[in-house]
């Protein structure tokens, strides 16, 4: 069952209205380097790491997500109740599909990020923080005693229980051999490929406003003019020749000048290569494949494998690591036997591989390998159990004569006669 949004009978307020919850505190303390640059050089102006954050993005809100109550063969769906409501809103400015994908550009940009619950008890609010406003206070056994919010001149504590490790603010973040307190940012490992790509985006640019022509060099005869004609000449140049104003323009000199112009090679423009290379870096980085990010290496055949690849590899790996620590956070004030799962087979891009499976337990039915509950519980259904399993539909894929048979003997079963 797909969360939606829906509408809840509390009235909510933001977290900073409330007097418990007041968000404080000054510029959190970032020691892995210019954060602007990290955020603008990085993520807003770089379009492949926009389009792999953001490929990653869309693929993770749009995987189904389902409460589960209890384990094994006793585990059912929940359809209703206060989890369903809290994350179909989790606060008033965003459902569900909004408030994830924030707290998930966070997390691949900084490799964290944080979620607010500000009430007291059970939570009836969700807020995704940025992990920028965040400090962490270490505390003994790795465990922190605190997370620190700034904002502005205000300061709030978020006390962590020593035993059970819980605070009002759920922290998560990828494993940063450098720093056990913060997360290690995919973009620390792509950021000389996102500079080298930044820095030939602009050199590009710089190229075609001046039609692609780099500047040339004046020689003179002889010992040359004084600096009086230099300056004149450097105004020249400026006026009539540099710009995209001027693209094209013919060079004029006089008093023996001559004008060279070094035109672009092909060795000049290596740097369309370097950019594709740099590209792959960065997709590498992320664990998108570059059919998904580059059209040019994108084709019919290509693309269904690279999407599989994209959900088995990196998609799903990265939710159910957030599920598996943002429902021990978060379910247990509900219910302890309350789970988050992710339903596999309402993703498209996995078909290929259910069709694969599914025919290969077929196989392994008909060579005898497993029963036919058994198949069914290894491609997702419930087992039929006892007699009743013989009667399976999937029985259809036998030959003739073992339909027979195995109608023959669900009467005996049952007790009845086989037609």
């Amino acid at each position: 069952m797909k969360i939606w949004p829906f509408s809840r009978g509390e009235v909510k307020n933001l977290p900073t209205q409330q007097s418990q919850s007041v968000l404080v505190g000054g510029g959190a303390e970032w020691k892995r380097g210019n954060v602007k640059n990290f955020i603008e050089e990085g993520y807003q102006l770089n379009p492949i790491v926009y389009r792999a954050i953001n490929e990653i993005v869309k693929g993770i809100a749009d995987l189904t997500l389902e409460v589960h109550r209890g384990v094994g063969s006793q585990k059912e769906i929940v359809e209703t109740g206060p989890v369903i409501e809290l994350m179909a809103r989790p606060n008033p400015m965003q459902g569900y599909d909004g408030f994830i994908k924030q707290a998930f550009v966070d997390y691949l940009i900084f490799g964290e990020m944080a979620i607010l619950s500000p009430q007291e008890g059970r939570p009836l609010e969700l807020w995704p923080i940025s992990p920028l406003e965040i400090q962490v206070r270490p505390g003994p056994g790795r465990i922190p005693s605190a997370y620190i919010h700034k904002v502005d001149t205000r300061e709030t504590v978020f006390a962590v229980d020593r035993i059970s490790a819980r605070s009002h603010l759920f922290f998560f973040k990828s494993y940063n051999p450098g720093n056990i307190w913060r997360g290690q940012s995919p973009l620390m490992a792509a950021s000389l490929a996102a500079d080298t790509h930044n820095a030939g985006v602009k050199w590009n640019y710089k190229l075609l406003r001046n039609s692609a022509r780099p500047s040339g060099i004046v020689t003179f005869e002889g010992d040359g003019p004084g600096m009086e004609t230099l300056n004149r000449i450097r105004e020249y140049f400026k006026r009539h020749i540099q710009g995209e104003d001027n693209a094209g323009e013919v060079g004029m000199l006089f008093g023996g000048a001559k004008w060279t112009p070094t035109d672009n090679s092909p060795r000049d423009m290596d740097f369309l290569n370097t950019q594709k290379e740099m590209a792959k870096l960065i997709a590498a980085a992320y664990g998108v494949p570059l059919p998904l990010i580059d059209n040019d290496a994108a084709t019919f055949n290509n693309m269904e494998a690279a999407k599989e690849q994209f959900y088995t590899d990196t998609i799903i790996p990265i939710f159910k690591d957030f599920l598996s620590q943002f429902g021990s956070w978060l379910l247990p004030q509900f219910d302890p036997a309350l789970s988050f799962q992710v339903d596999m087979d309402d993703i498209p891009a996995l078909e290929a591989s259910r069709a694969r499976k599914f025919d290969r337990t077929i196989k392994a039915i008909q060579a005898g390998l497993i029963t036919v509950d058994e198949g069914r519980e290894a491609i997702g259904y419930d087992p039929l159990g006892g007699a009743a399993a013989i009667l399976d539909p999937m029985a259809g894929m036998f030959s003739q004569p073992d339909q027979q048979r195995n109608l023959d003997l669900a009467a005996l079963a049952y007790g009845t006669k086989a037609n």
